[in-house]
């Protein structure tokens, strides 16, 4: 759950497109191309295309609304992989607070807001009505002012309150210093404080470390495996991580084929090409495991938080 947005791209100062965008956008997607049962809590305004909206049902992905006057919107300036500079043109103001749904329908409940529309009340709500499935979390909307003009960061201040769910959670690199008071291993859950079961940190085109109580993992990408448009890589990232995990996967298992999956989205201008090609994950993930041997890093430990 979270917005759909519109982002208008500029593409390293060549030309610009207008695409449809959102964490939640783009991790139905993910979920979709993976074979799961999707629905979509989401919030438009009244300005929002109907034909992003027609899209995405296209995918088989059931949507509910909340209607707002405005469309959170986003001008995203790609300078190279994996540095963009980014303005928000317009926010919402519609929030959401609560599912309308029994909550016993659903496995994965996949939190990810893209400017404060994820209201910190639906943290208790999903404690109160005692959710038994897995709550994942992607930060940045937590971490982002909700404000127009050029894009800026904030302490996350309502941590405590969603660690208490969290299984999973998803950061960058820049949203690091944002999420933790000194180091990364307080988002993760231990004798000593709540967190999540599992962490995965992406650091762009570099790759990611993907972290449990007792494990660590860097998962470098190899050069061949980087490409331009790497829109809406982070949010499929979060999502396949999240649903890997969630089925038992290992954790260096899992962030491979959230990397993999990630590393396809960048090689697909059209979104609509990433999910309607046949994908070669199995091959993109032997590559990335091949470089991760090499040159990645791997822990695993009963002693890895003192």
């Amino acid at each position: 759950m979270g917005a759909l947005t519109v982002d208008y791209i500029d593409f390293y100062g060549k030309y610009r497109e207008e695409m449809l965008g959102g964490g939640a956008f783009y991790s139905s997607i993910a979920a979709r191309k993976l074979g799961a049962r999707v629905t979509l809590l989401t919030t438009v305004g009244r300005d929002f295309n109907q034909k992003y909206l027609d899209f995405i049902k296209s995918t088989g992905t059931e949507v509910h609304l909340l209607k707002d006057e405005n469309t959170v919107k986003f001008l995203n300036y790609l300078i190279r992989p994996g540095l963009r500079k980014q303005e928000v043109l317009s926010t919402t103001t519609k929030k959401i607070a609560e599912i309308p749904f029994d909550l016993k329908e659903f496995e994965i409940i996949h939190i990810t807001p893209v400017l404060g529309e994820v209201d910190d009340a639906l943290a208790e709500y999903i404690l109160k009505n005692n959710f038994d499935g897995k709550t994942s979390i992607e930060i940045q909307g937590f971490v982002r002012e909700d404000k127009a003009g050029s894009l800026k960061n904030k302490f996350w201040s309502s941590s405590e309150k969603w660690l208490k769910n969290a299984f999973t959670l998803h950061l960058s690199k820049e949203e690091l210093l944002f999420a933790v008071r000194r180091r990364i291993q307080e988002l993760i859950k231990s004798e000593k404080n709540e967190g999540a079961n599992y962490v995965a940190l992406t650091m762009a085109s570099y790759g990611s470390f993907v972290f449990s109580k007792n494990e660590r993992h860097f998962i470098p990408i190899p050069r061949e495996l980087i490409f331009e448009n790497d829109v809406g890589c982070g949010d499929i990232y979060s999502m396949v991580f999240s649903l890997m995990v969630a089925q038992g996967k290992e954790l260096i298992d899992a962030g491979l084929e959230a990397t993999a999956m990630a590393v396809l989205r960048a090689k697909y201008k059209k979104i609509s090409e990433f999910f309607n090609n046949d994908l070669d994950i199995d091959e993109t993930k032997k590559r990335l495991r091949e470089y991760q041997i090499h040159y990645g890093l791997s822990q695993v430990s009963k002693n890895v938080q003192k």
